[in-house]
């Protein structure tokens, strides 16, 4: 992403009221695995792709493999960071291509929405946690609150190993968060 491309990130989100605020220097992070939440709109990517754009960040996202399949839209999408996965293929190895990417990149913030889908989940699936895990690399939390109109990196967490106890500290940090559509949130 250019100078230009990322100022008119910042300026288009301006302009539509977001606010992304950069708390503790979290966007310098160079590697990461961000979880943005809650996922409940298709325009929680526009939203995160802006952000990322804003922030000057090479930001990959999981995507139905299928989409990349497309002619045009597929080279764009790719472009833009996907990585499409195989969502029925149960032994795939989505969590250790995602963490092989990041240990190979000199900078990359992989995004990904820890419900796995717009639709209401009772758990959230625990790739993200992994693919961390594996790539020796934090966890950005980062919450969209559309509510505040606030999209904000709000910690950076190293995993334990106990998946669990983890889960508990992190969804903390996303009590109170008004999502685009709150009728989906857990």
């Amino acid at each position: 992403m250019s100078k230009f491309g990322a100022k008119l990130a910042g300026f288009t989100l301006k302009l539509f009221g977001w606010d992304t605020k950069r708390l503790n220097n979290f966007y310098k992070v160079p590697k990461a695995v961000v979880i943005m939440a809650p996922h409940t709109s298709m325009n929680d990517f526009t939203l995160g792709r802006l952000v990322a754009w804003a922030y000057e960040k090479p930001a990959g996202f999981f995507m139905k493999k299928e989409a990349l399949d497309w002619p045009i839209a597929g080279k764009l999408l790719a472009k833009m960071g996907a990585i499409g996965i195989d969502r029925g293929n149960v032994a795939n190895h989505n969590v250790e291509l995602a963490a092989e990417r990041l240990k190979n990149s000199d900078e990359l913030w992989i995004v990904i929405t820890p419900e796995g889908t717009r639709k209401k989940v009772k758990r959230w699936k625990s790739g993200f946690y992994r693919i961390a895990q594996m790539a020796e690399v934090p966890i950005l939390i980062t919450i969209m609150d559309y509510k505040k109109k606030i999209v904000t990196i709000v910690d950076e967490f190293h995993p334990t190993g106990n998946y669990e106890a983890d889960l508990v500290v992190i969804k903390k940090y996303f009590e109170g968060v008004t999502p685009k559509h709150p009728e989906f949130k857990m």
